[in-house]
């Protein structure tokens, strides 16, 4: 389990014996950590702050930032990463963007407004949902093809 918190510090805990199992620091004391969370393997943590904080990602065990998103300066309203942590989706108010999880690497960006962002369990999808109701899937080969479906709840 991780929390994010003041000074960009986000927690990480060992479940089973509720141990603190680590503390990773985003570099900074500007802000708090708005969002974190965890590649499906456990071993990497995604952690934003605010604006102007670029988004980073760590390694868990380690404690140690495994890279830093290139050019990240919107506010991230979600993260998720791709079922092999290889990439990682972030969505805000700004757009969608799509990183390469290893090296921190913008690989595509489209504009627009969203909340959440989920990478289907085979990796070749990533759903969006946006502030006018509407969730979009997008097809991932390491850049975003053209929606393939989008309705309205």
């Amino acid at each position: 389990m991780a929390a994010g918190g003041f000074e960009l510090y986000a927690t990480v805990w060992n479940c089973r014996t509720w141990k603190i199992q680590n503390v990773v620091n985003s570099g900074g004391s500007r802000s708090e950590a708005k969002l974190v969370r965890f590649a499906p393997s456990g071993t990497q943590l995604f952690v934003k702050g605010d604006f102007d904080i670029p988004g980073k990602i760590w390694r868990v065990h380690e404690g140690t930032v495994k890279c830093e998103l290139e050019d990240d300066k919107f506010l991230t309203s979600d993260a998720g990463f791709s079922p092999d942590g290889r990439l990682v989706g972030t969505v805000g108010f700004e757009g969608i963007q799509l990183w390469d999880a290893e090296t921190g690497r913008l690989l595509e960006k489209q504009r627009g407004n969203y909340n959440s962002v989920a990478i289907s369990p085979d990796g070749k999808l990533m759903a969006v949902s946006s502030n006018w109701g509407t969730i979009t899937l997008f097809k991932v080969n390491l850049t975003l093809v053209p929606p393939v479906a989008s309705s309205r709840p």
